[in-house]
């Protein structure tokens, strides 16, 4: 029984004692801790696509460039991306880009001349970019524009040489509307004028001390219930002075701005140099148009002309040969 007990209880005593000096060991006669690991830094997300720039608009259009220019809140670290439409009316969206740190200004037609085409509309686009994102963001607002292009609104070649010189007249040209060419602008900007002198004179050219456009009234006007086909809706506008060449050469006047109203009769007046010694030139009557004289006077800034004193002269509309308007 003895020997049972013994064979029992010593293995039992043996193995707690080692359990008990493993714990010690883990505590007090073991390795140090391990140190805590260290945090987790926060995800930084991706900064996404730039803002769209804003407040795309046309700041200047000509015949064959236009000027654009936006509104961004960090031009400096993004560039921007331009998508134009034009003649093919497919667009395209990488049309031009402006690199990081540029004006927020692009002008069409500059780097690429014959880029951009007379009387061709055009729309526009830019999306912003930055380093750090490879997507663009939204596109901006859309801005659509017509450059700007010279048609001819009226073309009546000069025939006819007439006998006299008109020195000190007054003269006016009445174009009836009816006679104006279609063009395809819905905005005149301007217009220019060509003008020719007769072949006929003494060899010395014509001279015009000062050339008008207007437009005559449709109804009465104010200190002029009545007024006489020669007279100017409003102040006309000066289209300076002219000396035709003897040989018949044409004369261009302008370009001036003027907003050309296909709903009016137009007035084109001159003074004609007292010393004048050359003939005028014209050509039959053009539809229902016409041309008044008034010697010994300078009229052709006044608003309200003599009412009397300016006689009809049936054979013609004198030196304006051609008007060309620049439309938008």
């Amino acid at each position: 029984m003895e020997w049972f007990l013994l064979i029992v209880l010593v293995p039992l005593i043996v193995i707690s004692i080692v359990l008990l000096y493993g714990f010690a060991g883990c505590t007090s006669f073991g390795a140090a801790p391990d140190p805590p690991a260290p945090p987790t830094p926060p995800i930084t997300p991706p900064a996404g696509p730039p803002a769209p720039p804003g407040n795309l608009r046309v700041t200047n259009v000509g015949e064959t460039s236009i000027t654009l220019a936006w509104d961004h809140a960090s031009p400096a670290t993004v560039e921007f991306v331009i998508t134009r439409t034009g003649l093919d009316l497919v667009p395209n969206a990488n049309y031009a880009a402006i690199g990081q740190g540029i004006a927020t200004t692009f002008t069409d037609g500059v780097l690429a001349p014959g880029s951009v085409v007379p009387g061709t509309v055009y729309s526009y686009t830019v999306r912003a970019k930055s380093s750090t994102d490879p997507t663009a963001s939204p596109e901006s607002n859309t801005v659509t524009v017509r450059t700007l292009k010279w048609e001819v609104a009226y073309d009546q070649a000069l025939t006819v040489d007439d006998g006299v010189t008109l020195a000190g007249n007054s003269l006016v040209q009445r174009i009836d509307r009816a006679t104006y060419l279609p063009f395809g602008g819905t905005t005149v900007r301007q217009v220019r004028l060509t003008l020719r002198g007769s072949t006929a004179g003494p060899g010395a050219n014509t001279l015009i001390d000062l050339a008008t456009i207007s437009h005559v009234p449709l109804g009465a006007l104010p200190g002029n219930p009545t007024p006489d086909p020669w007279d100017s809706e409003a102040v006309p506008l000066s289209l300076g002075a002219a000396s035709l060449p003897v040989a018949g050469g044409p004369v261009m006047l302008g370009p001036t701005n003027f907003a050309l109203n296909r709903t009016k009769d137009l007035l084109i007046a001159f003074d004609i140099n007292v010393g004048n010694t050359n003939v005028a030139r014209g050509r039959p009557t053009v539809g229902a148009s016409q041309a008044y004289a008034r010697a010994n006077t300078a009229e052709a800034a006044t608003t309200n002309r003599s009412p009397l004193g300016y006689a009809n002269r049936p054979a013609g509309v004198y030196f304006v040969e051609k008007i060309e308007v620049l439309t938008a």
